[in-house]
């Protein structure tokens, strides 16, 4: 049986034209060989390339040779377990659950029938050489930041005759990447043996139009698309444009950029409506020596629109923020408003903010790390794109925006200092995006997480 109707039949896939020639192109045989004992294939996301390259997973492990082993690995373990997972929905309930022993615990599948295999690994992991691969998937391979696993795995595939490397991946956002390289040799074409296939808007095509999405994206512009136009305009009016273009479009992008522009920071620019009975987030950002130490005190009105005030404390040469200062302010905040929760890094509030808690007002740890950082960063960006901050312009808070920039993580966009922006400070941004996150949010903190009684 051919790859296209095992997927069909097996893996219960509803192919698409696009999808069906991928797969023709992939499997094609010349003289009974292989054509391909490589492939990469880039297209953005949501074009179902995670759930396709797990059949074919599925398809080396029980229909192409005795005792395969098939690898899905990725960067993170994250990462790499999504298509595990799409192969065991696959397998579980259908025609395969008689043939595969799914060892969900281990990550795991196996034939007993051709004692053939399946494992997922990942980067974070131990790495094992001296494996035989019949065939490795190499999930989001811009997520691999060091050769070692890719080359693990791919030295391996020698060992064995038809063995395949299949890499599926988005664009990425560094230049001396390992999915860098693999697409400027995919692009040069003299590997005869390596198919190469890049799915991506024409960069000289506008990157908010529909027409340069469907050029990008064959799960929208095929015979019954799957892909919904309307998730497409949602996230062009919720992400920063570079993020977009990478995801949506699978252009390339810089690794760093501007947070916002002027003019659509000033365009906020209007008077905060601060009640002292409505819900008050306080977001505090906090240093010693170096930078500012900032408090934005924000409140989410019913019409979505958000409120803040900031009080900004500077370091001088010699002369220290003095965090009494800091907790007084806190205090007084707490007094004047219904202070539902203060999202604080504990790198040097710690202590501070145990003696805050003990007096009764809603201390929460909000560690800025990217699982943090890059939710909070979308939602202070798509607020203030869409006009739905109210920030007072204050100039100096102006200059934090300004200095402000974005760094690509592998979970998207965060708020950090850039090489363009470094040697100024954006500490009121970070404070505000914290406030913003917890404010959009329809629980916020209310409780103390010294008493374990809020979950992160």
């Amino acid at each position: 049986m051919n790859a296209i109707d095992f997927i069909r039949d097996y893996c219960r896939l509803d192919l698409r034209a696009f999808q069906t020639d991928w797969l023709d192109e992939l499997f094609r045989e010349q003289g009974g060989d292989r054509v391909y004992s490589q492939a990469l294939w880039g297209v953005p996301r949501g074009n179902g390339k995670t759930e396709l390259a797990a059949a074919v997973a599925l398809y080396m492990l029980v229909a192409d040779t005795k005792r395969a082993e098939v690898y899905i690995a990725a960067g993170s373990r994250d990462q790499a377990t999504l298509a595990y997972k799409a192969a065991r929905r696959m397998v579980e309930g259908g025609r395969l659950e008689k043939v595969v022993d799914v060892k969900p615990g281990y990550r795991r599948m196996r034939v007993p029938r051709t004692d053939s295999m399946l494992h997922v690994i990942s980067a974070e992991g131990p790495l094992q050489h001296g494996l035989q691969p019949t065939c490795v998937i190499f999930d989001e391979l811009w997520v691999q930041k060091k050769r070692d696993l890719f080359e693990a795995l791919a030295g391996g595939l020698f060992k064995r005759d038809r063995a395949l490397l299949v890499c599926i991946s988005t664009a990425g956002y560094q230049s001396d990447s390992l999915l860098a390289e693999e697409c400027d040799r995919g692009e040069k074409g003299e590997d005869p043996r390596f198919y190469y296939q890049w799915n991506a808007a024409p960069p000289e095509m506008p990157y908010d139009s529909p027409e340069t999405w469907r050029r990008a994206n064959p799960a929208l512009s095929c015979e019954r698309p799957f892909m919904r136009l309307q998730g497409l305009e949602d996230d062009l009016q919720r992400m920063h444009e570079s993020e977009f273009r990478r995801w949506h479009l699978n252009q390339w992008t810089a690794s760093e950029d501007a947070w916002i522009n002027a003019a659509t920071w000033d365009a906020c620019g209007g008077e905060p409506q601060l009640l002292p009975e409505r819900d008050t987030i306080l977001g505090v950002d906090a240093s010693i020596r170096h930078d500012s130490t900032v408090v934005a005190t924000v409140q989410r009105d019913a019409g979505g629109v958000y409120h803040a005030a900031f009080k900004v404390w500077t370091p001088t040469p010699g002369r220290e923020i003095d965090l009494g200062l800091v907790m007084a302010h806190i205090r007084e905040q707490a007094r004047r408003y219904h202070v539902t929760g203060v999202a604080f890094d504990p790198q040097y509030l710690h202590h501070a903010a145990q003696l805050l808690d003990d007096e009764g007002i809603p201390m929460v740890e909000w560690r800025q790390d990217n699982a943090r950082m890059v939710p909070a960063t979308r939602t202070l960006h798509e607020a203030v794109a869409h006009g739905r901050l109210r920030h007072g312009g204050d100039r100096i808070v102006r200059s934090h925006a300004l200095a402000a920039g974005v760094k690509e993580t592998e979970r998207g966009l965060r708020l950090k200092k850039t090489e363009v922006t470094r040697g100024r400070v954006m500490d009121a941004i970070v404070a505000l995006a914290m406030a913003v996150d917890w404010a959009s949010r329809t629980a916020v903190p209310a409780r103390s997480v010294y008493e374990d009684r809020f979950a992160a």
